[in-house]
């Protein structure tokens, strides 16, 4: 048999071969070890250490960072983004991205909070504060009262 007949034939056989073995001893490919969670009851997402830790019956809520929501049992609507923020929360429908964002908010609702250590006292209404902090100043950008 001419030796490029032969060629054509065993060539897509080792191909074939060659291909299952390569796959074959590849890990399993994750994008992040360990995968997130999710999937958590009441439409609810938690990230990080202690996120969420002792929610009850709240609904909707969103944790990420450490401590983000861990005190919230009951409240609804919630999203903390950063250490911290929303720590002390059972209220609803507050919004915090930043580490400490409305950290001592236990009962105030329709709050949102962008930047560190914002609006770590608050009481129930609606507010939105956004502020920068550098060293030593905190710049606030813009505040709301009711």
């Amino acid at each position: 048999m001419h030796p490029l007949i032969r060629l054509k034939e065993t060539t897509p056989l080792f191909c074939i071969t060659f291909a299952v073995l390569l796959f074959g001893l590849l890990p399993t490919a994750q994008a992040v070890t360990p995968a997130p969670d999710g999937g958590y009851a009441h439409y609810t997402t938690a990230e990080g250490e202690n996120a969420l830790l002792n929610l009850t019956i709240g609904v909707v809520n969103t944790a990420v960072g450490a401590l983000s929501l861990t005190s919230d049992t009951t409240g609804n609507y919630n999203v903390g983004v950063g250490g911290g923020a929303l720590a002390l929360n059972n209220g609803d429908s507050n919004t915090a991205v930043g580490t400490a964002a409305l950290f001592l908010n236990t009962t105030g609702t329709r709050n949102t909070a962008t930047g560190t250590d914002t609006f770590s006292l608050t009481r129930p209404a609606t507010r939105i504060r956004l502020s920068v902090r550098s060293r030593s100043n905190t710049t606030l950008l813009a505040a709301t009262q009711p």
